[in-house]
């Protein structure tokens, strides 16, 4: 989580949203997994939640700024910065791995869960593709009144600490020839749709939700899910069907065409052009949640660039 395109957004108590890269590796630890064929090519698709052990004999869970979780300062020089509550200091850890020499400090962070989904090769056994941080940068842009919330409540941020949206079940279904995959969000709820006919490549389609965002309820917690094809309906038509934990509701998406969802969502969102990370440093990218003329200028007022969209 420490690569471009990898960042996370890692504390309930900055008062922003600041998807970034810290120094610390995740375990995908996937719920859903399922599979699909291209041509001679097994691929497998996972939900990379996470899961940290928390028995009553044995948990591993603890955070960044827990005083028993020392970092060894010869690799992590910044440890009081690392600490803050505003930082990592109230992210969740593994205290199980990471002390890679077994002395009294830990030489590596490991958070369990990725935020994220895969693809791999399952002939090679190698990953092919990783969604990376884009599910919360497209919550981020688009539906900020639920980000990274919990699905029992619709508090801004409560689950950045842990594991943000919680990526949680996946199904495949196949559309005019093309490969779909529908990946729930446990926490953020809702359901996140890319085409994965090329696993190496996979491009997001859309995103639906039917939580309520002008008081806590809708449809919280999405669990399981499953695909119907046109062909086993009496409509002809494609459905999503998902059953969500928390509301103990179902949620039934129509599939609208090939790469759109269709439901009653309700929400109180305005539209709105969004911009992140703003400010954004030299070097880093500017991400826009939708086309738009611009002009981008320095703090000094000197033109950077802009484009025209038609």
């Amino acid at each position: 989580m420490s690569i471009p395109g990898n960042g996370f957004d890692a504390s309930d108590n900055n008062g922003e949203i600041l998807i970034a890269n810290w120094p610390v590796k995740a375990y995908y630890t996937p719920d859903a997994v399922q599979n699909y064929k291209i041509g001679n090519t097994n691929y497998i698709v996972t939900a990379n939640e996470g899961d940290e052990k928390d028995l009553s004999g044995f948990s591993e869970r603890t955070t960044v700024g827990a005083s028993t979780y020392t970092l060894d300062p010869a690799v992590f020089p910044q440890a009081s910065v690392l600490k803050a509550s505003y930082n990592l200091g109230r992210f969740r850890v593994s205290n199980a791995t990471g002390n890679t020499d077994g002395d009294a400090d830990f030489e590596e962070m490991a958070a369990l869960g990725a935020r994220s989904f895969s693809i791999f090769n399952a002939d090679t056994r190698q990953i092919v593709y990783d969604s990376g941080d884009r599910f919360e940068r497209y919550i981020a842009a688009n539906h900020p009144l639920i980000f990274n919330a919990d699905n029992e409540s619709n508090t801004v941020k409560s689950r950045s600490r842990a594991k943000g949206p919680e990526p949680e079940g996946i199904a495949l279904g196949n559309i005019n020839g093309q490969t779909y995959a529908f990946i729930t969000l446990e926490r953020t709820g809702g359901v996140m749709v890319y085409n994965i006919t090329d696993p190496n490549n996979p491009t997001f389609t859309d995103y639906k939700h039917s939580r309520m965002t002008s008081a806590y309820g809708g449809d919280n917690g999405p669990e399981g899910i499953t695909y119907i094809a046109p062909s086993n309906t009496t409509t002809g038509k494609g459905y999503v069907i998902v059953a969500n934990e928390i509301s103990g509701t179902l949620s039934m998406y129509e599939v609208a065409g090939a790469n759109t969802l269709a439901t009653g969502e309700v929400k109180t969102e305005k539209p709105t052009f969004n911009m992140f990370p703003n400010p954004v440093a030299k070097g880093n990218t500017l991400y826009f949640n939708r086309a738009q003329d611009y002009e981008l200028y320095d703090m000094s007022g000197k033109l950077l660039s802009k484009e025209k969209m038609h």
